[in-house]
């Protein structure tokens, strides 16, 4: 467990991650879902080998969401990261986008996600997918960043193309607030 904290450390603070000028699907008023709102841990906490690690969910402008996380680690360091992001729900399953705004460049980080009952499932992207699709020219990236300008379909289509080994590894998160969900049926 300690590899996907540290993947997603790497999503929220490092960069060390593929990042896409596009988001996979565009934001509308209705791009979260009610059930993700609250607070979440990751299922390790307490396990004094592991860092600790708590996501909070809240509605943000324009029909997105705002999330916090809040790392602490065995060294007694506190690390916290705010960033804005979106669902999008694809025939390949729902996936979070995360927006980052660095040196006057938007990027968005993805992962796939499933919401079930009071369990939150992350999973990170496998990062030498890209690597290799990068080198292979079967991906583009800006040349003066690592950021890949290919178009939302181009990057669904390769998702589909490497859907057995697309996720690196999962990371289980469990509800610590209220639900906000309104029905059984927007648990999804």
């Amino acid at each position: 467990m300690r590899l996907a904290l540290l993947i997603f450390i790497m999503v929220l603070l490092v960069g060390c991650y593929p990042s896409f000028k596009q988001p996979l699907t565009p934001l509308k008023a209705d791009s979260y879902q009610t059930c993700l709102l609250g607070s979440w841990q990751l299922e390790t906490i307490g396990d004094e080998d592991e860092d600790d690690l708590i996501l909070h969910f809240g509605r943000a402008e324009a029909g997105g969401f705002e999330a916090l996380s809040v790392s602490f680690s065995q060294s007694g360091r506190l690390d916290k990261e705010t960033v804005f992001g979106h669902i999008s729900e694809t025939d390949m399953g729902d996936f979070i986008n995360f927006r980052e705004t660095k040196n006057d460049k938007t990027a968005y980080y993805v992962m796939g996600f499933t919401l079930l009952d009071n369990q939150l499932s992350l999973r990170p992207l496998n990062t030498s997918l890209f690597t290799k699709a990068l080198e292979d020219g079967r991906l583009q990236a800006d040349e003066q960043s690592t950021i890949i300008n290919n178009s939302p379909d181009e990057i669904l289509e390769f998702f589909e193309e490497m859907a057995k080994d697309l996720f690196a590894d999962e990371m289980l998160f469990l509800r610590i607030s209220k639900s906000m969900c309104q029905s059984p049926d927007q648990s999804r």
